[in-house]
């Protein structure tokens, strides 16, 4: 069973500049796939985990996501409104849908050289670590830890069952 959602991130915001720092990012390589344009991932929600697929549908100007939720049909507690609204509060916190790009934007341009470094990642908001915890997991792991080390070092605290 699958309900749908949607989100609106604040403008100028680019999905596809999202899409290629989370194929690039060394602690959360392969933790979410990236599949045809879409992000696919699960969430851990008041004790039942859900599955998401995160797309785009709109443009960078009017941007909009539409969330699909996944979980058992008939499962008990199944997403109810809370746990649908936990884990859009989760993917916005996540992607920095709620940024507000605009005092960058007009300090960057007085700057023509960084103006055109900005320019080619226009509509980027900073992508974050999923959950608190894996962040925390991240700074104490990636003190003085390779990174290969850290990131199986962290997946295997973050995601014990």
């Amino acid at each position: 069973m699958a309900d749908a959602y949607g989100l609106q991130p604040r403008p100028p915001f680019s999905f596809d500049q999202a899409l290629v720092f989370l194929r690039r990012f060394p602690p959360t390589l392969g933790e979410r796939a990236v599949v045809d344009g879409a992000v696919l991932g699960a969430a851990r929600l008041g004790g039942q985990t859900v599955g998401f697929r995160l797309a785009s549908e709109g443009d960078v100007e009017a941007p909009s996501l539409r969330c699909t939720v996944f979980h058992r049909d008939g499962e008990a507690g199944s997403v109810d409104g809370d746990r649908a609204g936990a884990l859009l509060t989760r993917l916005g916190d996540w992607l920095g849908l709620d940024d507000d790009l605009g005092p960058f934007y007009a300090l960057a341009e007085a700057d023509l050289p960084f103006w055109t470094l900005v320019g080619r990642m226009y509509g980027y908001h900073q992508v974050r670590f999923f959950t608190p915890f894996e962040n925390a997991c991240w700074a104490v792991l990636g003190q003085r830890t390779p990174i290969s080390a850290a990131r199986s070092a962290k997946r295997g605290y973050c995601y014990q069952g």
